[in-house]
């Protein structure tokens, strides 16, 4: 389990997998290095996949090999360094995939309660700034602009680019140019 953690984590920033003969970066391609991250995530997405199955299929009641296989997948899972994947699959241009990582990340640093959806006044989730900086930089890779209209209500600051981004997308290319 540990080997492969720090295998993953030597794929997706892109350094030496150290004593284990993992990826070196000097031998890595610049341009391989997506094909190496769209690996990682395949695999971890099959596994979240199984572990989604498993748990629409087993009790916590049975005491089976399949249980405790995927109590190891999940807890492998939860150890993955969520920024350093999200960042790395930004880089690699999948934006969507960087803001479902996002959103798993976001759920476990604050679970969602009924209070985020259900008031009139309703609390809003608050992420760290690195956080939602890197949702923002996500949804601005994609074509959906309300993504970022509404994540301005969960950031407190925003940086000078981040700001003209979301002028042009309100067509305030006056204020844009002046930003």
């Amino acid at each position: 389990g540990s080997e492969l953690l720090v295998e993953v984590g030597a794929v997706v920033s892109h350094r030496s997998g150290g004593a284990g003969g993992g990826v070196s970066a000097p031998r890595l391609m610049h341009s391989e290095h997506p094909l190496c991250c769209q690996a990682v995530f395949s695999l971890l997405e099959c596994l979240l996949d199984w572990s989604n199955q498993c748990r629409a299929q087993l009790s916590a009641a049975q005491g089976s090999a399949s249980l405790r296989a995927k109590q190891r997948i999940d807890s492998f899972l939860r150890r993955l360094p969520a920024m350093q994947l999200a960042r790395c699959a930004l880089e690699c241009g999948s934006a969507h995939r960087t803001l479902l990582l996002l959103e798993r990340h976001a759920d476990e640093l604050q679970p969602p309660s009924p209070a985020h959806f259900l008031h009139p006044n309703r609390e809003v989730r608050k992420l760290p700034a690195e956080v939602t900086a890197l949702v923002a930089r996500a949804y601005s890779q994609t074509d959906e602009p309300d993504g970022l209209l509404g994540l301005s209500r969960l950031r407190d600051a925003t940086s000078i680019d981040e700001e003209v981004l979301e002028h042009e997308i309100n067509g305030r290319f006056g204020a844009a140019l002046s930003g």
